[in-house]
C-alpha cells in the first residue's frame, strides 16, 4: 500500500476485488514495499538485536538452524559487497546490511564431536534446507522491521565468490 492509499483500494489493485471479511488481519503484511532508498537515520544496536531475534524466532524446515547472519558495518567491505551484488545502491546505503549465508558449520561441528563426519550434509536436500530457513528468517526480519517502521529491501543475490567465501571466514565458518 502507498502511503495514503486506503486498504480497500490497495487490495482491490492487487487483486481485482473486494477484500474478504476478516482479511484487515494482514494489513500491516499488504503494507510491506521494497525499500531501496534509505535516510540517515541511525538503527539503533537494540533495535538490530531484536530483529535478529525476529529471525531466529523464525519457522524452520528442520529446526537444524542452518543459516547465519553477517552484519557488514565496514565501509571498505560493505563497497565490495556492493559490486559483488551488482553494485546495487542500497546494499552500500543502507543504514544496516546483513548477509545471510547458508550454514553446515554448526551442525558439521556437532556431528564431529559426537564421532560423526556429517557426510550427509553434502547432499542438496541440506542446502535446500539451508536456504529455506535462511529466506524463513529473512522474510520474519523484514516483517518485524515493517513493523518497527522501518524500511528493508531483501536482496537475495549474494554469490559464491571471494566476497562470499570472506564473510564465511568472518564467522570462522567454512564454506561447505
Amino acid at each position: 500500500m502507498s502511503a495514503g492509499e486506503s486498504y480497500d483500494v490497495a487490495w482491490n489493485s492487487r487483486f481485482g476485488d473486494q477484500p474478504p471479511a476478516g482479511a484487515r488481519l494482514v494489513e500491516p503484511l499488504l503494507r510491506h514495499r521494497s525499500v531501496r532508498h534509505f535516510t540517515d537515520r541511525d538503527v539503533p544496536p537494540d533495535t538490530v538485536e531484536a530483529l535478529i531475534a525476529a529471525g531466529l524466532s523464525a519457522s524452520t524446515s528442520s529446526n537444524l538452524q542452518l543459516w547465519s547472519v553477517v552484519s557488514v558495518e565496514d565501509r571498505i567491505l560493505r563497497e565490495k559487497v556492493a559490486r559483488s551484488c551488482a553494485d546495487q545502491a542500497h546494499v552500500l546505503n543502507a543504514p544496516w546490511f546483513f548477509a545471510f549465508l547458508a550454514d553446515h558449520y554448526r551442525i558439521r561441528s556437532a556431528a564431529k564431536r559426537l564421532g560423526y563426519g556429517g557426510e550427509g550434509l553434502d547432499y542438496v536436500e541440506f542446502f535446500t534446507m539451508a536456504v529455506v530457513d535462511a529466506a524463513l528468517a529473512v522474510e520474519r526480519i523484514a516483517c518485524a522491521a515493517e513493523m518497527m517502521g522501518l524500511g528493508i529491501c531483501a536482496s537475495m543475490f549474494l554469490p559464491r565468490n571471494a566476497i562470499s567465501q570472506f564473510l564465511m571466514g568472518l564467522m570462522h565458518v567454512s564454506s561447505s
